[in-house]
């Protein structure tokens, strides 16, 4: 009783306590106001085509991509961005605008959370291309299905590389039903595989290019071909001009074209006209043959009134130049050349190439033999004239002079007396070597010393090889040169101070009693070779190369004028002789053959008078690859008679270095 008392005294006491402070908070204690309220998000929840997803969502991977919205319910004022992730990347991806992107069959679990919220949903991938049936593998292409039951109908297709064309199918044995590319499916797995075969047939030329002219080493000029291809099957045709190859002209009348497809290349040969040379003759060009003093003018344009002149070219000079004829060669000649004058020759060309240069040169001096009486003035006693020292040239208006061989010169006229040989004796002289260009070209002859060398013709010959400095040219002349009398042990050491001239050896075996070193006109000659004589040139080269080799031969064969009256034995008869034909030519010890053109006229005359050694012309022999340091040149008789009289040889050089 006591302890129950105690306790409701004790509560009493915290009631009194109680409306105590009540009492005493009425009269003076300030006014406590209760807490805001949180504002906060309520609630999220994923939607698909605006309808909320509910624990699972199924697709298939075929859709690629579907799109889920997030729906949140929020407080005013609450700022939450959602956030979206995949538990399994490996069949579904979401980026952050809730776009979906379906990757393999499988489940993942998708899930968008703001602030403290989260909605998730399992998405279910499935795949329905997997078919239930047998496997089907093919090869070289691809197969309407993957997989297909026995007796299902399978449509091929074959993938057919650019260069091949499609030979049909090779199939398992257990495939018995085929069509075309169709197939009926057996009760097991199959492989097929599609047969191929190169397509490029044949290239061949349907159209000839417009023009066809070439220079050695050019390239062809392929406006207006056209070449067409073939395939092996089908028999289509396509064309292949600009997928060609084109070989630079080698000389032989074709370039190759070569088309490749694939692994299969073909070649087809495009006939070609070789452009060879080039002659402008002051002759062909004179305009005015009446007048042979008159020039003609240098033109201030050339334009289509100038196309008259393609085929003789056009030779023009400043005031005071002249053409004179010449009754030593009969053909004009652009002649007296003082200092200051100029002339031009103007020659088209139809291709663009390297073109060597060489004009028909005479001296303006002359000499007289030693024996001859002459009453008047002191005859000049210049033997030859370079034409370096006499000439700048200039190229298609270029500013600078090119570079003229040093060796270039012009032969004066002999004479035993005193008359004026007007254009004295022509000689060849290789000038230079130029880029021709297709279309017109110019040659400008500036004189800057008296008495400047004539000119009769400039000839343009077409090469394949790049343009190089000259090399120091070899002369090599009977007088010029040493005469062994036996083959040298030690070339080298023997013949080391005639590096300049060279050497020639007579060879002793079945040496008739005529072969010598004679004397002929102007000349010293190797004379009356018969088969089996031979005639050797020494001659040194500074380096390793191409040489040029031009030979001064004279006929030993002469025809009688029709109109002659002969009372002798009958003179032969041959017009010309085939050098080729009369020797042969062994170079280094290796044997070669010279020009075709290589060809020596024979004498005229009006008696039977016997003129030893005639007329002596200059041919262009051969092309040949010389080593450094001593080469020679060896010619064997093989006629019984008439064969060709050696005198002087020009070895020009174009060195690799």
């Amino acid at each position: 009783m006591r302890k129950l008392k105690t306790m409701f005294i004790a509560i009493f006491t915290v009631i009194a306590t109680v409306c105590f402070c009540v009492a005493l908070a009425s009269c003076s204690a300030p006014v406590v106001e209760p807490p805001a309220p949180q504002a906060k998000v309520q609630s999220i929840v994923l939607q698909y085509d605006n309808v909320n997803v509910n624990g699972t969502l199924q697709t298939d991977v075929s859709f690629g991509t579907l799109q889920l919205n997030a729906v949140v319910i929020k407080d005013s004022g609450v700022q939450a961005e959602v956030t979206y992730a995949s538990s399994d990347k490996s069949v579904a991806e979401v980026d952050q605008s809730g776009l979906v992107t379906l990757k393999s069959e499988g489940e993942t679990v998708i899930s968008a959370t703001v602030a403290d919220k989260k909605h998730e949903i399992v998405l279910v991938v499935a795949d329905t291309s997997v078919v239930e049936g047998y496997v089907i593998t093919v090869n070289g292409g691809t197969a309407s299905v993957n997989k297909a039951e026995a007796g299902e109908t399978v449509v091929l297709t074959p993938t057919i590389p650019e260069d091949k064309e499609f030979n049909g199918w090779s199939l398992d044995d257990n495939i018995i039903k085929v069509s075309g590319n169709t197939f009926t499916m057996p009760a097991t797995n199959v492989t097929v595989s599609a047969n191929f075969i190169d397509k490029l047939a044949s290239i061949s030329v349907v159209e000839q290019p417009e023009n066809n002219k070439i220079a050695k080493g050019g390239d062809l000029n392929i406006d207006g071909l056209k070449i067409m291809a073939k395939a092996a099957l089908s028999g289509e045709e396509w064309e292949v001009t600009k997928l060609c190859t084109y070989s630079k002209y080698q000389g032989d009348g074709t370039v190759i074209a070569t088309y490749t497809l694939g692994e299969v290349t073909r070649e087809v040969a495009i006939p070609v006209e070789e452009v060879v040379s080039y002659t402008v003759s002051a002759a062909k060009s004179q305009e005015n043959a009446a007048d042979k003093s008159k020039m003609n003018a240098i033109p201030e344009i050339i334009d289509e009134s100038f196309d008259a002149y393609k085929e003789t070219g056009y030779i023009a000079g400043t005031q005071n130049v002249t053409l004179k004829f010449s009754t030593q060669d009969k053909t004009f000649c652009v002649s007296n050349l003082s200092n200051g004058q100029t002339f031009i020759f103007y020659f088209y060309s139809e291709v663009t190439g390297n073109a060597r240069i060489t004009a028909g040169v005479a001296s303006a001096d002359y000499y007289k033999t030693a024996d001859a009486t002459y009453e008047g003035g002191t005859p000049n006693a210049v033997y030859e004239t370079y034409i370096k020292n006499k000439y700048n040239i200039f190229v298609n208006a270029a500013d600078m002079p090119t570079v003229i061989n040093p060796n270039a010169k012009a032969n004066a006229y002999k004479q035993s007396t005193g008359t004026w040989g007007v254009c004295g004796k022509f000689n060849d002289a290789f000038l230079f070597d130029m880029k021709v260009v297709k279309g017109w070209n110019t040659i400008r002859f500036y004189a800057y010393e008296n008495r400047c060398p004539n000119v009769s013709y400039i000839k343009a010959t077409f090469t394949g090889k790049d343009l190089a400095d000259f090399a120091q040219d070899v002369s090599i002349g009977m007088t010029q040169g040493i005469e062994i009398t036996s083959l040298p042990e030690d070339v080298d050491k023997e013949l080391d101070n005639y590096k300049s001239t060279g050497a020639v050896y007579l060879d002793n075996v079945n040496k008739s009693t005529n072969f010598a070193i004679g004397k002929e006109g102007s000349y010293m000659a190797a004379k009356g070779a018969l088969a089996g004589d031979k005639v050797r040139y020494y001659f040194y080269s500074e380096g390793r190369g191409t040489a040029n080799v031009m030979l001064t031969a004279a006929s030993s064969a002469y025809y009688k004028s029709s109109d002659a009256t002969y009372s002798g034995s009958t003179p032969n008869s041959v017009r010309e002789i085939v050098f080729k034909d009369h020797y042969n030519i062994t170079i280094n010890g290796t044997a070669v053959k010279a020009n075709d053109d290589a060809l020596i006229p024979a004498y005229t005359q009006e008696t039977g008078s016997w003129t030893v050694c005639q007329r002596f012309v200059k041919l262009n022999l051969i092309s040949m690859e010389v080593q450094k340091g001593w080469n020679y040149i060896e010619f064997e008789g093989i006629s019984a008679h008439h064969i060709a009289n050696l005198s002087n040889m020009e070895i020009l050089f174009q060195y690799d270095f």
